[in-house]
């Protein structure tokens, strides 16, 4: 009984060689954006090519996950738009020339207690858990 087959085998040697596209970014001069891209395409090629009724009808399950990633991207385009505002108005530059800290081993803790504390403050007023929302 074969473990993979020559499907399953073609998506794994893709990921790699893509994800060794990535790693030499520096090396190859390609950004990894395009490089993620052209590998994702490249899988959902194999995928619809192959005709696997693991998602059921391929070109549903690719909509499902064009679907899933766009929100994700929608969110960072918003959460990059936030920090460069936060940037060009030197909001970074007050939070840290008003942090008198010369020691990175400092510098750490208190950045690790401050995100500690802003991570999820939603349990110390009452509401319920992210999960049950």
């Amino acid at each position: 009984m074969e473990i993979f087959s020559s499907y399953t085998t073609w998506m794994v040697l893709v990921f790699i060689i893509g994800y060794a596209f990535i790693t030499i970014e520096h090396v190859v001069k390609i950004d990894k954006a395009t490089t993620a891209l052209l590998t994702g395409i490249f899988l959902w090629v194999i995928q619809y090519a192959h005709g696997s009724s693991v998602c059921g009808a391929s070109l549903d399950c690719l909509g499902e996950h064009i679907s899933s990633i766009s929100q994700i991207v929608f969110f960072l385009m918003g959460a990059l738009a936030i920090v460069e505002i936060i940037s060009v108005h030197k909001g970074f530059s007050m939070i840290s020339d008003s942090m008198q800290i010369s020691s990175k081993r400092k510098l750490l803790w208190v950045l690790s207690l401050f995100t500690f504390f802003l991570s999820d403050n939603n349990h110390c007023h009452g509401d319920a858990p992210a999960q049950d929302r």
